[in-house]
């Protein structure tokens, strides 16, 4: 991100020290952003880019300081964080949709792809790293289901939190929505391929 060297250049025009500068400065350079149409949360990267490179305040973190403190809780109430993503889509129009497909075997491999990845996407809820991160080789069968093990740990994992096997389970009220039918045939369908 350009914080940092924006920070900077700010203040080069203010003949200040951008690791020393006195907290009421860093205060209106913040507000100044604020005035310009900035968002709460890149607002907070500034706050947290300058924080990383500052000297302690009164002992302690300038991002943490309690007049920072103060200053965040109004820019909060003058501009709350908006969602990341402001709409939704319906789930019953793509379900209906797949519904309304031809069985597996009569798909084009094209269309097929995409059922599945609809699929595992609906059911797992997961971001769209954590899907990419589902890898065959790290993936065993049972009876009724596909678990996956994933490798690398997931965008929003922790040191504390394990890496989450993923489960992929026979859906038997609708064979055209059940995920596991519809990856055996991708994996048949693509064996060749591999």
């Amino acid at each position: 991100h350009d914080a940092l060297p924006i920070w900077n250049c700010w203040c080069v025009k203010q003949h200040l020290d951008p690791v020393r500068a006195p907290l009421a400065d860093i205060l209106e350079f913040l507000h100044s952003l604020l005035q310009e149409g900035l968002q709460y949360r890149t607002i907070n990267v500034y706050r947290s880019a300058i924080s990383s490179a500052h000297v302690p305040v009164e002992g302690a973190p300038v991002g943490q300081h309690p007049l920072m403190s103060r200053f965040f809780k109004g820019v909060f109430n003058i501009r709350p964080p908006q969602p990341k993503y402001g709409v939704t889509w319906d789930t019953g129009k793509v379900l209906r949709y797949i519904r309304s497909l031809p069985p597996n075997k009569e798909l084009s491999l094209r269309l097929l792809t995409m059922k599945v990845a609809m699929l595992v996407a609906l059911v797992t809820a997961g971001r769209c790293s954590s899907l990419v991160a589902l890898d065959i080789q790290y993936m065993h069968r049972t009876r009724t289901s596909f678990v996956f093990t994933p490798v690398k740990p997931a965008k929003c994992s922790t040191a504390t939190k394990a890496v989450r096997q993923v489960t992929l389970s026979h859906y038997p009220v609708d064979s055209k929505l059940c995920v596991v039918k519809a990856l055996d045939e991708y994996l048949r369908r693509t064996k060749p391929l591999r």
